[in-house]
């Protein structure tokens, strides 16, 4: 004989002052089904034990105290999980996932509201190392292509053929124009493309007055022609191709992610050039993304801290680690595969546009 559960017999009672989450969640009174038993009780940590269940709480204390349940009903001292609840409200295993709830907040008509990585193409500059290689992984990973625009060679070609079928390598300098439209041209063979991120850049250290002399002017010309030009070219010509796509459910037709860096606000010694090439990377996002809205193309830059890129990572231990030790918390390099994790999320996440990110681990640096 099976053990009836006291609570069973308060079901109408539940009925009767359930709210409009419990009566979405669609209580049923407890079928006569002798032998089958009671299985779950909520852990506190949104899973349920003994059947894997692992359905979301779906309401506070509150809610269900209005409804005639306490806290202690679970005996682990917090409100009761979903499936807990239809669990004290009938015999037998829980449902199906998803059966008889709420529905989840990003159905398929929501997901389909997202940019996604999918079956899309994206384009990286800089794509054969550090942020960019990255990225390229972590689209490749999405179940997306990706074009790896560099002008290394050897990098390209290695990390394509690493990543296998969804990439491909196209020697480009981001500056020139014909070179960037064959990148674009290349993009366009593999799909639809939706999305270009930005990583292709320069950072030399020369001081506005050095030892031998003022600085190059041709130096600081290079830095703002890769780091600034060169992104608004491949946006111009990114922007132009993804206007002409189909939008989705959201109206999106593509995103563009640009690599900014915390020197555009905290600028130090020598970086004269790499501060102001950065710094209009950050001051032209907002225009671009305002106008690029009309065509259902979002616009948004991240500004690095201190990253473990192939520079960085050539000086020695211990600069490295003084380095780390800068950052506030974690007291540490940034990893690429967490400013890619962070291009995903803006992949994503729809409502972001226009913004500067700093992805810095809370650091501000310091006049010297």
């Amino acid at each position: 004989m099976h053990r009836r559960h006291p609570r069973l017999g308060r079901v109408e009672q539940l009925r009767r002052n359930a709210g409009p989450l419990e009566q979405a969640i669609g209580i049923q009174p407890p079928p006569a089904h002798p032998g089958q038993r009671l299985l779950h009780e909520g852990d506190g940590n949104g899973a349920l034990v003994g059947g894997g269940c692992t359905h979301q709480r779906l309401a506070g204390k509150k809610e269900w105290e209005r409804a005639g349940w306490r806290a202690q009903d679970q005996g682990r001292g917090g409100p009761p999980f979903c499936c807990s609840a239809i669990v004290y409200a009938h015999r037998g295993a829980c449902p199906p996932s998803g059966e008889g709830l709420p529905p989840d907040p990003k159905t398929q008509q929501e997901q389909e509201r997202y940019m996604e990585i999918k079956d899309n193409v994206f384009v990286v500059t800089g794509g054969g190392s550090g942020l960019g290689a990255a990225t390229a992984k972590m689209i490749v990973a999405a179940g997306g292509k990706v074009v790896l625009a560099d002008v290394n060679k050897e990098a390209g070609d290695a990390l394509a053929a690493e990543l296998g079928a969804s990439a491909r390598f196209v020697a480009t300098d981001v500056t020139d124009e014909a070179s960037a439209k064959a990148c674009f041209a290349a993009a366009t063979e593999l799909g639809t493309l939706r999305g270009l991120v930005n990583c292709a850049g320069v950072a030399p250290a020369e001081k506005v007055v050095g030892r031998e002399g003022p600085h190059r002017l041709e130096s600081f010309a290079r830095t703002v022609s890769i780091n600034l030009i060169g992104s608004f070219n491949m946006i111009r010509l990114a922007a132009e191709i993804m206007s002409k796509n189909e939008p989705n459910a959201g109206g999106e037709r593509g995103v563009i992610v640009s690599t900014a860096s915390v020197a555009a606000f905290d600028g130090q010694l020598g970086q004269a050039g790499y501060a102001a090439s950065k710094g209009g990377v950050v001051a032209m996002t907002l225009p671009i993304a305002r106008e690029l809205c009309r065509s259902g193309i979002r616009v948004m830059t991240i500004a690095p801290g201190i990253m473990e890129t192939p520079m960085l990572m050539g000086m020695p231990a211990d600069v490295q680690e003084s380095l780390g030790k800068m950052v506030p918390f974690p007291s540490r390099m940034g990893k690429p595969a967490e400013y890619a994790a962070l291009v995903e999320h803006i992949f994503g996440n729809a409502y972001l546009n226009g913004e500067v990110i700093r992805l810095d681990g809370a650091i501000r640096m310091a006049a010297k």
